[in-house]
């Protein structure tokens, strides 16, 4: 049987993500500004493409300047009138975006799950080791995919189910990082590490989803107005309530790498 403690993973995750806190923010931060710039890059090259192929009463669009409404009205058909017929182009066009940010979201994810196990590993960060395995991604993308659908039917069908899978190939993305594994011997061993402990991981996800309600009060600004706090006040806590959700998250991630190391280190251990 595993021995896995839930008040230990607790213990390191909230030690871990205060001992790294800045680091943490800086990898965050980094990868913020990589996805908005390629966001940025494919939805505005989508738009040119878009622009460029409108008549020349839709100019003042290029421009910025807005003008009466019938001229608005001409262009907006004329838009539509693209869109109908050429809706397969541009379908493709727009897909081809969404593909891009989502490779580039999978290999920063990759990053992410190795700077993870570095932390765990030698106690401290490095920002290097969030480009380090670009190879793995087909990999990880197509297991991200399937990973998805996997949880997605399982809660069409029942919500316990969807629940079961989650928890079974949760570690799905360490194993590809750690052990470069492929697709489907990732959940293999995802399934393997976690055999004997889902109940507990349950428990923990439990406990994790509790504490973010009871922040709730603090970090929602409608709530916070509801109470007619002065505004002074009322932006404290949401400050207060904000930095408090980011050091939930970073305790989250490090109490996940801290469960895969454990499990995986009894679940692999030498035979005696």
């Amino acid at each position: 049987m595993k021995v896995f403690s839930i008040k230990q993973a607790l213990l390191y995750g909230f030690k871990s993500s205060f001992r790294h806190f800045f680091f943490l923010i800086g990898v965050t931060a980094i990868v913020a500004i990589i996805t908005s710039l390629v966001a940025s890059v494919v939805f505005g090259s989508i738009s040119l493409i878009l622009i460029s192929r409108l008549p020349e009463v839709c100019e003042f669009i290029r421009s910025g300047i807005l003008l009466d409404n019938q001229e608005i009205a001409t262009c907006l058909t004329a838009l539509l009138n693209l869109f109908s017929d050429h809706w397969f182009l541009y379908t493709m066009i727009f897909a081809l975006g969404l593909l891009i940010i989502f490779l580039v979201l999978c290999y920063l994810s990759l990053g992410w799950f190795k700077v993870l196990l570095h932390l765990y590993d030698y106690k401290k960060g490095s920002f290097r080791a969030l480009f380090a395995h670009p190879r793995l991604l087909f990999t990880f993308a197509t297991a991200s995919v399937l990973y998805g659908i996997i949880i997605s039917l399982g809660a069409i069908a029942f919500i316990a189910p969807g629940v079961i899978f989650a928890l079974m190939f949760i570690m799905f993305g360490y194993v590809i990082v750690d052990k470069k594994a492929g697709i489907i011997e990732s959940f293999r061993t995802s399934a393997h590490i976690t055999y004997g402990a889902k109940w507990r991981l349950f428990l923990l996800m439990s406990i994790i989803m509790l504490i973010s309600l009871l922040l709730e009060p603090i970090d929602n600004a409608v709530l916070l107005r509801l109470w007619g706090l002065p505004q002074i006040l009322t932006y404290s806590l949401l400050a207060i309530g904000t930095l408090l959700r980011v050091y939930l998250f970073f305790t989250v991630t490090m109490i996940s790498v801290y469960a895969y190391r454990t499990l995986n280190a009894q679940t692999y251990a030498p035979v005696k």
